[in-house]
């Protein structure tokens, strides 16, 4: 099964002709890497989860761990679309910028059935703010473990969710996403710190072709981020 381990084997089989590098640069690479795609939609990272609205109420956060939370689940990174369902239909309830959100909210004082919805602060905003209680479907991009490095002032270690990162550790960046993950992580050694650019040129290519099949198999993939430009 591939895992951290396996992640880094193969950057290190991309580079090794270029000469050494040290193995936290090439952990600290597929972090950086994880990170860059953290937010894209892709079929092993998408979730939905259901709730109601409450009267009165247009801001929703997390729910809590005791399940009585208002809002959405506690591994959702962002949401990708947000429905309601009125009078036995499902209505699609459209994003909008933080900013036409307060105009709105402040203009139209009143309450009824949300049509829009602005994602700020960890938090999404319903307007015009609920008159009832509302059957709420949201599909969303989950958290599925983003490893992340850490320096003590001697060596490098790396942790998901406050645990420590063995070779063993595995989540989905490291099995379905694993050559788009590698393909970036090389990018990343090979033009920072290597100054390789035709190896550089190479991930990219690599980064862009894995991204493609990815989106192809994702299928509902709205905002995949464009691969690291050429140089």
């Amino acid at each position: 099964m591939s895992n951290w381990q396996t992640a880094k084997r193969v950057v290190q089989e991309r580079i090794h002709r270029f000469g050494p590098s040290d193995p936290d640069i090439i952990s600290r690479a597929i972090c950086k890497a994880i990170r860059h795609y953290s937010g894209t939609n892709f079929y092993f990272n998408q979730a939905s989860y259901d709730f109601t609205t409450v009267d009165g109420v247009d801001e929703y956060g997390p729910e809590s761990s005791d399940g009585l939370g208002d809002g959405y689940p506690s591994d959702m990174n962002k949401p990708i679309k947000i429905s309601m369902k009125v009078s036995n239909t499902w209505y699609e309830i459209k994003p909008i910028p933080i900013d036409l959100y307060r105009d709105l909210y402040m203009t139209n004082q009143y309450k009824g059935f949300p049509r829009h919805f602005a994602w700020f602060g960890k938090k999404f905003l319903l307007e015009p703010t609920p008159n009832g209680a509302y059957d709420v479907k949201i599909d969303y991009i989950k958290n599925i473990g983003e490893p992340s490095a850490q320096y003590d002032g001697l060596v490098w270690s790396y942790t998901v969710d406050g645990q420590s990162v063995a070779d063993t550790y595995s989540n989905s960046w490291l099995v379905e996403g694993q050559d788009l993950i590698c393909a970036k992580a090389t990018w990343y050694v090979a033009s920072q710190h290597l100054q390789e650019i035709g190896l550089a040129n190479a991930a990219y290519e690599d980064e862009r072709q894995a991204l493609e099949e990815l989106t192809i198999d994702s299928h509902t993939i709205d905002y995949a981020p464009d691969p690291t430009p050429w140089f």
